[in-house]
């Protein structure tokens, strides 16, 4: 793919849930850090919704435990100079103890980014 001359790149913090049926010890949660070019912050944050999306998945494990792999939201975005389109920059996973109260807040800041970007 050529990127044209007037995208600019953005860092982007995807969050990604993985569900499994037995587990004992809390919620796993992932953040992935992608580069992403775009002519714009909207642009940008629409993008890595995209790509978080196209990740969604389901397997059966060796013990025949339904596996869910669960894009959440987009957690953050910074603009940045180069690097490569949709690159993964970072991850980090997590287990939190209560599933819901994750995903809010990961769903509250990423309604709170898109709402600041309408407003530039």
């Amino acid at each position: 793919m050529t990127i044209g001359l007037s995208m600019k790149s953005f860092i982007v913090k995807l969050i990604f849930n993985l569900n499994n049926s037995n587990c004992e010890n809390g919620v796993k949660f992932e953040e992935q850090v992608h580069l992403i070019k775009a002519n714009s912050l909207i642009q940008a944050f629409i993008k890595a919704k995209k790509i978080g999306e196209t990740e969604d998945c389901q397997w059966s494990n060796a013990k025949n435990e339904i596996l869910k792999w669960q894009f959440v939201n987009v957690l953050d975005i910074i603009a940045l100079d180069q690097l490569n389109d949709g690159q993964q920059l970072y991850t980090h996973s997590r287990i939190e103890m209560d599933n819901e109260d994750f995903k809010d807040y990961v769903h509250l800041r990423s309604n709170w980014i898109q709402k600041e970007l309408t407003h530039m």
